[in-house]
């Protein structure tokens, strides 16, 4: 998505873009000689299409036309996904590793984990996670070094990766769903309900995970159920009575730290509100002990505008106002 445009890659008929919320939907494939496209990534009024067998195509005005930006490339490039992080763009192969471009695509460089078939990508801050046949590979250093997180993965065959703050989910080849809250040093099982372990697809809207499996159609699950509320400092200095604040977004502006302050143990429920009203993100309602708690609302898939957030500890109701800036 890129403001109003959505745009959809097909295996046999190329892109696709819709102006109007999915009503209607127009091809949009001047130029684009390989129509098996696998994978497409927005940096800013760039859009990258990855093809099974024909690389890379660039368009730079919302797919009127596309040009093959395969400079360094294999000559016959089987791109599976894309990602960006800044002003780098990954490209994953089926074959021939990662490779990344730091000037929009003019100029591509391998990047690691040559002899890999990488089937996804995913960037969390300074983090770039790929999934591989062989697992799951981490790069803190963009791409110059990778190197394996798959303490836990009880099946390393990984066909997907999306984040939700500081949280990695994994889809794989037949164990479901595994996820991460400490940059991959540890893989947990997050399966419960999930009748299909082959996950093609993962994505994040709001406060739910939906994953689309091989052959059970497409399942949900909210964040707070696998995340849960950390709890992450000590009992003391509490206060007189519950509150909340709201820590300021970082850099990326994609998540909001809410921060919760408990004197005793209370039934808790935290949500979050758009300015006329509609609930749009739920975090917990269960009882949480005494003490600071704090939860991240991941708010990428949230239109630029004000929120409420509101907290009902107990008899005792809060409420306070977020802007979300894009």
């Amino acid at each position: 998505m890129n403001g109003s445009n959505i745009f959809a890659g097909t295996s046999d008929e190329g892109v696709f873009l819709s102006t109007n919320n999915g009503t209607t939907w127009t091809s949009v494939n001047s130029g684009l000689t390989n129509k098996n496209v696998r994978s497409l990534v927005l940096s800013g009024s760039s859009v990258f299409a990855g093809t099974y067998d024909g690389g890379v195509f660039l368009s730079t005005n919302s797919g009127t036309s596309w040009t093959a930006v395969n400079s360094g490339l294999p000559a016959i490039a089987y791109v599976r996904s894309l990602a960006v992080s800044g002003s780098s763009i990954y490209v994953a192969t089926n074959g021939s590793g990662v490779f990344l471009s730091t000037n929009n695509g003019a100029k591509w460089v391998i990047s690691g984990l040559a002899n890999y078939s990488v089937w996804s990508l995913a960037v969390s801050g300074n983090n770039i996670f790929a999934g591989t046949y062989g697992g799951i590979f981490l790069s803190a250093n963009n791409g110059s070094s990778w190197t394996a997180v798959n303490s836990g993965l009880t099946t390393r065959n990984t066909y997907c990766l999306t984040t939700s703050g500081d949280n990695i989910f994994a889809g794989t080849n037949g164990g479901g769903v595994f996820l991460s809250s400490n940059g991959g040093t540890n893989w947990t099982s997050v399966n419960s309900g999930l009748t299909d372990t082959v996950i093609f697809s993962l994505a994040v809207s709001g406060s739910n995970v939906f994953a689309g499996t091989y052959g059970h159609g497409v399942w949900r699950r909210p964040i707070s159920e696998m995340v849960g509320v950390i709890h992450s400092k000590p009992l003391t200095g509490l206060p007189h009575q519950a509150h909340f604040k709201i820590l300021s977004p970082g850099t990326n502006k994609t998540t909001a730290t809410i921060v919760l302050n408990l004197p005793h143990s209370e039934k808790v429920k935290l949500t979050v509100y758009t300015a006329s009203g509609n609930e749009i993100a739920s975090f917990t309602n269960n009882y949480l002990e005494s003490g600071f708690h704090s939860v991240i609302w991941d708010t990428r898939n949230v239109a630029a505008g004000f929120y409420t957030i509101r907290m009902q500890a107990g008899p005792d109701s809060f409420a306070k106002k977020f802007t979300v800036i894009r």
